[in-house]
C-alpha cells in the first residue's frame, strides 16, 4: 500500500525557507481523495530545483478512492486514526498521529497483515529539504494459519525540492520524501521480508501528498519461498474533493452560498447541533480557508481572515462525525 539518503545541510537560503508543518497533520472529518493512475517511468531525481512531471499519467481503471480520517477511541487520547479503503485489493491501513510524529500502526496487503509497535514512522511534524529521521519497531505478521514476530526500521528523507506536475495542476515549492519500511520476520526453517518503498510529494497548502508512488518488495525462504512478489501503485490527490460535475450539481440543489469582501455566507441543509468542517478552495485546488463549526441554523456566516480576489471558488462542507457525501457549493466572487 503505501507510503534514505543524506543530503548536504544548506546550499541556498531559499532551501531553509521550505519548511512544512502540515504534512500528514490530519484532523477528524478530513477526507483524502486519490485517483489511482498508471505508473510513471520513474520517481525522478533527488536534489534542488527538480521538475517532476506526472501530468500525463492516466486513470489505471481502479478509479477514485476516499480515505476518511476518524477518531478511534481504542487508541491513546488525542490520537487520530486514518481508516483507509486502499486503491489495491486489500483492507487498508491505520495511521496514528502523536504530538510530534505520525506512525503507521497497521498495514494490510492481502492475504498478509502487519502490526507495528510503537509504529513505523511516516513523517515528523515539520519537514524541510535535507531532513532525515528514522525509528525501529517490533512487528507481528499475520499470514493464513500463522502469526510471525519480527521487526525492522522505518526511514524518511526529504530528498528533493522543486515543482511537481499532476493531472490536476502544477505545484511549486514542493518537497519529496523518500520513505522505506523494512520488515524481517523469521520462523523455524524460513523467513519473510517485506520492504515498502514510497515517494511522497508535499506542498505547504495540502496535508496529504499531492502525488505518491508506493512499492512493496516481498521475498521469502523455506515455507515462504513462493512469496516473492513486487507490487506498485501510483496515485494523485484529487484536490477538489468530489472531483465530478455530478456531485457538485447535487450539492448545489440543497445548498447556496455568497462570497464577498465581508466574508462567506452559506445556506445549507445541515443537521442542527452537529459538527462540520468547511473548506474554501480556489479553482486550482488551493485551500484558502478552513474551520470547524456546529450547525446552528441553515444560514451560517464566516468571516475570512483575508479578502480573496475575484474569481471562481468551491466550498466543501463535510460532517466530522458522520461520513457521507460532502456538500459542495460552487461560488463566483465578482
Amino acid at each position: 500500500m503505501r507510503y534514505c539518503f543524506i543530503l548536504l545541510i544548506l546550499l541556498v537560503p531559499a532551501i531553509s525557507q521550505a519548511q512544512f508543518y502540515n504534512a500528514e497533520n490530519y484532523n477528524p472529518g478530513d477526507q483524502l481523495h486519490y485517483m489511482v493512475c498508471t505508473m510513471p517511468a520513474s520517481p525522478g531525481s533527488a536534489g534542488y530545483s527538480i521538475i517532476w512531471n506526472f501530468h500525463s499519467v492516466q486513470d489505471s481503471g481502479n478509479g477514485q478512492h476516499t480515505t476518511w480520517v476518524l477518531d478511534d477511541t481504542s487508541t491513546a487520547a488525542n490520537s487520530d486514526i486514518i481508516l483507509s479503503p486502499s486503491p489495491i485489493p486489500d483492507n487498508g491501513s491505520r495511521i496514528m498521529k502523536t504530538a510530534t510524529k505520525t506512525y503507521l500502526t497497521e498495514f494490510h496487503a492481502a492475504p498478509l497483515k502487519y502490526t507495528y509497535d510503537p509504529g513505523a514512522l511516516v513523517v515528523s511534524a515539520a519537514i524541510s529539504y535535507g531532513f532525515t529521521d528514522s525509528n525501529s519497531f517490533t512487528s507481528k505478521l499475520y499470514v493464513p494459519g500463522d502469526t510471525l514476530s519480527g521487526g525492522g526500521t522505518s526511514n524518511i528523507l526529504v530528498d528533493g525540492i522543486g515543482t511537481v506536475k499532476t493531472p490536476v495542476g502544477t505545484f511549486n515549492n514542493a518537497l519529496r520524501i523518500k520513505r522505506t519500511v523494512d520488515n524481517y520476520d523469521s520462523v523455524p526453517g524460513g523467513s519473510i521480508r517485506n520492504l515498502l518503498v514510497s515517494y511522497l510529494w508535499y506542498d505547504s497548502l495540502h496535508t496529504a501528498p499531492l502525488f505518491r508512488i508506493d512499492s512493496v518488495y516481498r521475498t521469502g525462504t523455506g515455507p515462504f519461498q513462493n512469496a516473492t512478489t513486487v507490487t506498485a501503485t501510483a496515485q494523485y490527490l484529487q484536490i477538489i474533493f468530489p472531483a465530478s460535475i455530478e456531485n457538485i450539481a447535487q450539492g448545489a440543489k440543497s445548498a447556496l452560498g455568497h462570497l464577498d469582501d465581508k466574508g462567506l455566507l452559506i445556506n445549507a441543509q445541515l443537521s442542527h447541533g452537529k459538527q462540520y468542517r468547511l473548506a474554501l478552495v480556489n479553482i486550482s485546488g488551493q485551500e484558502l480557508y478552513n474551520c470547524t463549526f456546529a450547525a446552528e441554523s441553515e444560514l451560517q456566516k464566516f468571516k475570512l481572515p483575508a479578502q480573496v480576489p475575484a474569481g471562481n471558488y468551491i466550498v466543501i462542507i463535510t460532517s466530522i462525525t458522520e461520513p457521507g457525501t460532502p456538500t459542495v457549493i460552487r461560488l463566483v466572487k465578482d
